[in-house]
Formats: structure tokens, C-alpha cells, sequence
């Protein structure tokens, strides 16, 4: 097999693989002196991420740049669910339009949910987390009692 072949309708055909068929490193592969140097040098550690709670940005990078990556965790999540919930209740404006609208249907469908996650995840969280979903969906219920009682 050619590393590199001409093709008559003008396409380049390029093997970037690193080793050779009979498994040796290819000449172009191999490391410069400035990727050794880089290799040498250590990464920057970061700190670990919390684990099992709800964390905030630290301004390390801003939301939509491309290094933003925000902790995924179990409080988190609930956290955004009770978010949407309470948007679809008008009691929050969406951060987009910072307009009001009201949507019981899927609040409710909202709470429906967490109450499942709740059933379907017992004995399986923490001390922390359970007092957190109990407290959720404590307040969205009320909240949502509340509103039905408003409209009417």
C-alpha cells in the first residue's frame, strides 16, 4: 500500500496511520523535539469537582465558551427540573425572553417526573440528596396548589 497516491479526478489519498503494515513506527510519526519537550512538561492540575452537591460556576470559563463544562450531578439536575417547573408556573421569567408564561399542563408533567424519580431512586441516594428532592417537590406542589387556586 503507497503512503501517498494521485488520483486522476485530483484527490490525495494520505496514510496518516502511525505505524506500517508490519507494525513499525513510520519516519514522519515520530516525535520533534519540540512535541518531546511538550510531553516533558506537566499539565496545569485542577482542583477536583465536588461530588454530590450542587456547585456553581467559579468564572474558569464562561457558559457557551468552549472550555465551559458544568458539573453534571444528581442535585444538579434536580435542580434544573424544579427550574423548569417553576417557569412553567410563572412563578420564575425564562432567562432567554424574561418573559412570564404560564403552562400548568407541563408543570405538572414536570413534577410528575421528579415524583417518579423520586420513587424509582429510593434507597439509592444520599442523606442529602433525599432531603433535597423531599424539599422540592414539597415547594413545586404548593406552588403548584397555589397557582391552580389563582386561575381558577
Amino acid at each position: 500500500m503507497e503512503d501517498e497516491s494521485q488520483d486522476p479526478r485530483g484527490f490525495r489519498v494520505v496514510d496518516k496511520r502511525r505505524f506500517t503494515e508490519a507494525g513499525d513506527l513510520r519516519a514522519e510519526s515520530a516525535p520533534s523535539e519540540k512535541r518531546e519537550r511538550m510531553q516533558e512538561q506537566p499539565r496545569a492540575e485542577r482542583p477536583p469537582r465536588p461530588t454530590g452537591e450542587a456547585t456553581e460556576l467559579t468564572g474558569e470559563a464562561e457558559m457557551g465558551s468552549p472550555d465551559y463544562a458544568p458539573t453534571l450531578d444528581f442535585p444538579s439536575f434536580l435542580v434544573s427540573l424544579a427550574t423548569q417547573a417553576m417557569m412553567m408556573m410563572g412563578e420564575m421569567p425564562h432567562p432567554d425572553s424574561n418573559a412570564m408564561h404560564v403552562n400548568l399542563d407541563a408543570a405538572r408533567q414536570t413534577v410528575d417526573i421528579i415524583a417518579i424519580l423520586e420513587e424509582k431512586t429510593r434507597g439509592n441516594l444520599t442523606a442529602q440528596e433525599e432531603r433535597l428532592m423531599a424539599e422540592i417537590l414539597s415547594s413545586l406542589r404548593m406552588a403548584y396548589v397555589k397557582k391552580r387556586q389563582q386561575i381558577g
